[in-house]
């Protein structure tokens, strides 16, 4: 039962919080975490989502991205993702750095795992293609 109770004093902060952030016309902040920003939220009120910690699956960073593209949106939304880069390149690739790597690598791996295969003749054609296409840049 206590449980229960909590759940629903917190969908009634929540929905405070959302409502003040709703409300004010000037310029404001809401800093959510991207597993609360994730469920069942629609803030169309923001423009500026900033990622300031990743998360190793870019599906659930996705989904808190996407709290701003719903439909009412009226402004251009923009994503900043913060990394701690070196400059001058004398050090190594920061973990900002090797996370963003593997995370755009899991994020096209399923992109292509999603994709469509094309057509069996296309596919088909495809070997001679490339290798009429490579044999014509030899001569």
């Amino acid at each position: 039962m206590r449980a229960g109770s909590l759940k629903a004093s917190g969908v009634k902060t929540r929905n405070g919080i959302l409502h003040e952030f709703r409300a004010k016309p000037e310029f404001d902040v809401l800093i959510l975490s991207p597993f609360v920003a994730g469920i069942g939220l629609t803030i169309v009120e923001a423009n500026h989502v900033v990622h300031y910690g990743r998360w190793w699956n870019p599906a659930v960073e996705s989904q808190a991205t996407d709290r701003a593209y719903r439909i009412g949106q009226t402004k251009d939304v923009s994503v900043y993702l913060p990394i701690l880069r070196d400059p001058s390149g004398r050090v190594a690739p920061s973990f900002d750095e090797r996370l963003d790597v593997l995370m755009d690598r899991k994020q096209r791996l399923a992109e292509d795992f999603l994709r469509p295969l094309p057509p069996e003749d296309d596919m088909g054609d495809e070997l001679p293609r490339d290798l009429t296409a490579e044999a014509s840049q030899h001569i």
